[in-house]
């Protein structure tokens, strides 16, 4: 929401609301049977040719996992280097492609959402979109090559916070968790 005197424009608007005000408390009840089903299930589900494994890392889990960052992308390979980089600093992380549902693993306890782009183009845009009307407290940082003025204009008028040039280096990606996390902290 953006406010509006006489006029002029003053900026982004955003309210908060208790919950019981709203009557969202049922919101965050867990139902336990539900969780225990689905956690023995995870561990004993076999493909024909793959071994068992965790909901987590097949990554198609609606219940929510405590994760510090979330990236969503189409770049395989640098969302793989961000993974292992922020996996080594002893952070929990999730991958998820455009197509996926964020809206399962937002807002929780994320303390930042990367946006990681083979291309930076429209498909991001309105990812970013997407993450700044559920979230617009996280810091949303856009990875991609061949960032243009009107692309960087852009991606912050759609709540990007930060923009990560590809192909990063480690201490690149160290560097820019680190400040983001900072920031949120303050």
């Amino acid at each position: 929401m953006t406010l509006v005197i006489g006029g002029t424009t003053h900026g982004k608007v955003n309210l908060l609301f208790p919950l019981p005000i709203l009557e969202l408390e049922g919101l965050l009840a867990i139902d336990e049977p539900q969780v225990e089903e689905s956690v023995t299930q995870a561990g004993t589900q076999t493909d024909n040719n793959a071994p068992a494994q965790p909901e987590q890392e097949r990554g198609g889990s609606s219940e929510r996992i405590p994760l510090d960052i979330l990236i969503i992308g189409d770049d395989a390979e640098t969302a793989s280097t961000i993974t292992s980089t922020v996996t080594e600093m002893g952070l929990r992380v999730k991958t998820l492609s455009f197509k996926d549902n964020i809206h399962d693993y937002i807002p929780g306890e994320l303390k930042a959402i990367y946006l990681v782009m083979s291309d930076v183009n429209e498909q991001g845009f309105g990812t970013a979109i997407k993450i700044s009307a559920s979230c617009a407290t996280l810091p949303l940082i856009a990875a991609g090559p061949a960032w243009t003025r009107s692309k960087v204009i852009k991606a912050v008028k759609y709540g990007v916070r930060d923009i990560l040039l590809t192909p990063a280096s480690s201490d690149d990606i160290k560097e820019n968790i680190n400040n983001n996390l900072l920031d949120l902290a303050a």
